[in-house]
């Protein structure tokens, strides 16, 4: 899945992302956020998800920016049951 393929299906299904937050190539730090970027020191692409109390939590690294672009798909269709 490209990002612009993302993009789309989250366009598409925006009013089933309720309070969830995808952030695409960055990292915050916001409630129920669901999103990647990439690691400067590992170099590896971190997919994370952030809890209501806003900790971090990193879910998968990858070396390609496709995979993890994958798993944050996987992670927004669980989360918001589509």
């Amino acid at each position: 899945m490209t990002k612009e393929e993302l993009l789309t299906f989250l366009e598409c299904n925006r009013s089933k992302l309720k309070y969830h937050t995808v952030y695409l190539n960055k990292k915050a730090l916001e409630q129920f956020a669901i999103g990647y970027f990439l690691d400067s020191k590992s170099n590896k692409f971190l997919v994370y998800e952030v809890s209501e109390r806003q900790s971090l939590i990193k879910i998968a690294s990858f070396k390609n920016e496709e995979e993890a672009i994958e798993k944050v798909y996987e992670i927004v269709k669980f989360r918001c049951r589509m």
